[in-house]
């Protein structure tokens, strides 16, 4: 049963390569995921995301490198949809 009385980052499931916690879906995963998703636009939630922005931000330089590497082989978005 899920205690309300915790933190969600505390409910969450952390894998071990984890390093990410996701405010608007409530989920853990890869910085490198974040990245991608939203310089390239593989899902349309993470699209105008403002914690992934600045997670853009914050990666800097490699956030070229992050964007160009995908992670998990995700499926980018038709730009017209």
């Amino acid at each position: 049963m899920r205690d309300a009385s915790a933190p969600a980052e505390e409910q969450g499931t952390r894998g071990p390569h984890d390093d990410f916690y996701c405010q608007k879906y409530q989920v853990w995963y890869r910085l490198d995921d974040c990245v991608y998703r939203g310089l390239n636009r593989t899902y349309a939630g993470c699209v105008d995301c403002a914690q992934g922005k600045m997670n853009i931000r914050a990666a800097g330089r490699s956030a070229e490198r992050r964007a160009g590497a995908n992670p998990a082989g995700l499926r980018l978005l038709d730009p017209l949809s």
